[in-house]
């Protein structure tokens, strides 16, 4: 777990603290932020979808010992030359890395675990990397204040513990292996199983329109008016509640199974994303006082409930049908990609479409997000026809 930390602490930074970076720094906008986070994504997806085959060839290990090696360079490298081209190829080495890194992580945790065991073992995990997220959140804005480059040695160091880690431990694979449910539980768990198909594929259809938002969101709020009167320090922070509450949500839906059963709640979380990300965007796009820094803020409650929620289910639903394979994890982070390429791919498109119009971007991404709604709305609908697959 402490290796899923520190990975985190690096990921936190690359997917929503490089655009206060590269504002600060770079003086960049909008545009230049989502199109630095488009190449992030789409290099992501796909070194997510070839994780499986990277490691049958290499192992698990080994390859993480390679892949974190790799990142540690490359944050040392920017650390020492912190220009603009290289800072660029850090973070473009940094996604292939990361999209080969997760897959592997979230397989080495499940294992063959299944039904609370493998549910427990996840909202641990992702109660870990995300509790990671927060703590750099709330230091990184005064780091890019006052000693820019200092984040690049954050970042080396924390992978030069994981590479460390991972020397000294050798026997990471069996100290993961989980012991299997009672068989008192498999009867339940048969029951579950149209509950657990329909729920992957809603979360699945789902998930990309997440960080859609996320990253949208990331490369949105520097240039925000708003935000964008803040120092870095008091601005990070105030992106950052959301992160906050997807760890209570990790933590809620990791010790509870009431959910395995309800797929269509995915319904109605996607719903609460798209109001809560309106709600909390626009107020922040047209003026800069009180109440549109308070939305901004309380607004992103209902975002980290809604993430924490359909992460957590493409996740475990998507392992526990796989048997906790690399392949399925893959899968997962390759989504996670998708939607960190239509979300500033879309916020970036509607700022060149209509220059000047502030509500522009939050208006592809909202549709972006309820387009992803209708589709599982239908796909929940297919689900309840007779002799439908996943009846």
């Amino acid at each position: 777990m402490t290796v899923e930390f520190l990975a985190s602490v690096a990921g936190t930074f690359m997917a929503v603290g490089l655009p206060f970076y590269t504002t600060h720094i770079f003086h960049w906008g909008l545009r230049g932020n989502s199109l630095m986070a488009v190449m992030q994504g789409a290099v992501y997806t796909v070194a997510s979808l070839n994780a499986n085959k990277v490691q049958s060839k290499a192992g698990r290990i080994t390859v993480l010992r390679a892949l974190y090696s790799t990142m540690c360079a490359a944050a040392v490298l920017a650390f020492f030359f912190p220009h603009v081209g290289l800072v660029i190829v850090a973070a473009l080495a940094y996604g292939i890395c990361a999209g080969f890194c997760w897959p592997m992580l979230e397989s080495l945790i499940a294992g063959t675990a299944s039904g609370e065991v493998l549910s427990r073992r996840l909202g641990i995990y992702n109660v870990v990397w995300s509790s990671a997220g927060v703590v750099l959140m709330v230091g990184v804005g005064a780091v890019i204040e006052h000693w820019a480059p200092g984040v690049w040695l954050i970042i080396a160091i924390s992978h030069a513990v994981s590479v460390l880690l991972l020397v000294l431990f050798h026997n990471l694979e069996e100290m993961a292996s989980p012991t299997q449910i009672a068989s008192d539980h498999l009867a339940v768990e048969a029951e579950l199983l149209h509950h657990k198909r329909l729920a992957m594929w809603l979360s699945r259809i789902t998930l990309p329109a997440t960080y859609m938002v996320m990253i949208a969101l990331a490369a949105m709020l520097p240039t925000l008016p708003a935000v964008r009167q803040l120092r870095p320090t008091v601005a990070t922070l105030m992106g950052a509640t959301w992160m906050a509450v997807r760890v209570v949500a990790f933590a809620l839906l990791g010790f509870t199974v009431w959910w395995h059963a309800r797929p269509r709640m995915l319904l109605w979380g996607t719903a609460l994303m798209l109001v809560s990300f309106l709600a909390a965007i626009i107020p922040a796009s047209l003026g800069t006082g009180t109440f549109a820094l308070t939305s901004l803020v309380l607004w992103q409650i209902g975002l980290g409930f809604s993430f924490g929620y359909i992460y957590s289910a493409s996740l475990y639903f998507g392992m526990a049908l796989s048997e906790g394979s690399t392949e399925h994890g893959g899968y997962h982070e390759a989504l996670i990609g998708l939607g960190a390429i239509l979300g500033p791919g879309s916020c970036s498109l509607a700022a060149w479409i209509r220059p000047g119009e502030p509500l522009a971007p939050a208006a592809a991404v909202g549709t972006a997000i309820l387009l992803s709604l209708a589709v599982a709305v239908v796909a929940a609908l297919r689900a309840e026809r007779p002799g439908s697959p996943e009846r």
